[in-house]
């Protein structure tokens, strides 16, 4: 049986409530660019973006008297009071976290023990994140990537030879950084930022150079020009 987490920002709050109903989509909305295809009547779509939604979660609180009532709603007030988007955990998730934002001003149904609210959160991405995994690659290896979306790796290296590439066999699509590399210089490809450095400073890739994903659900090949690449990253779930 999966465990029923809700939590939010680090801060398990099951401790205070319990949640009867969790409203959530089954999929993301889309948005999606249109572009006149030329010699046809009809269009093609050059883009699609995932868009923010609510989440509703209805709960009851748990205080253990009525005068404790007060001070729970202080702690959960003061767990979900971050105006950024955090971590939050859903019942049924199984331990991934979607990055949200309290929306705030729902109000607490009656006076008692135990009254009941309904908690709304902005989803700014509505892609989960699941567990962190990692692999190494020296020449080249299958990865197995977890999850159901495409995921964007932190890869670090350091390189017997210039220039330095990796390549995603399964695309076709690579990174390449010039050197001059001798083994002791650390590069470092963040994918989802799309920023390369050599030790502590920022450098350029090369022309051609494609910062890319792994995609959810199955394995890709990977492989490195030289040395030992270390890969980290989160699961990406639908």
């Amino acid at each position: 049986m999966i465990e029923q987490v809700f939590a939010f920002d680090g801060t398990d709050l099951t401790d205070y409530v319990t949640v009867h109903s969790v409203t959530r989509l089954v999929g993301p909305g889309r948005e999606w660019t249109e572009a006149a295809a030329p010699g046809s009547d009809g269009s093609y779509v050059s883009g699609v973006r995932l868009k923010a939604y609510e989440a509703e979660v209805r709960c009851l609180m748990r205080a253990a008297a009525p005068d404790e009532v007060e001070l729970d709603r202080r702690v959960i007030a003061r767990a979900l009071s971050s105006r950024e988007p955090r971590p939050l955990v859903l019942p049924g998730m199984g331990g991934a976290s979607l990055m949200a934002l309290y929306k705030g001003g729902d109000e607490l149904s009656r006076l008692g023990q135990h009254p009941d609210f309904t908690l709304t959160f902005l989803v700014t991405d509505p892609v989960a994140r699941g567990a962190r995994r990692t692999a190494s690659v020296a020449g080249s290896a299958t990865v197995a990537v977890g999850g159901t979306a495409p995921a964007r790796p932190v890869v670090t290296c350091r390189p017997t030879k210039s220039p330095w590439r990796i390549t995603n066999v399964s695309t076709g699509e690579f990174v390449e950084v010039s050197g001059p590399f001798d083994g002791n210089a650390t590069v470092t490809l963040d994918m989802a930022a799309e920023r390369c450095r050599i030790g502590t400073g920022d450098a350029p890739v090369s022309l051609g150079s494609d910062f890319f994903a792994m995609e959810g659900g199955g394995h890709v090949r990977l492989s490195v020009s030289s040395g030992r690449a270390e890969l980290e990253w989160e699961e990406r779930w639908y």
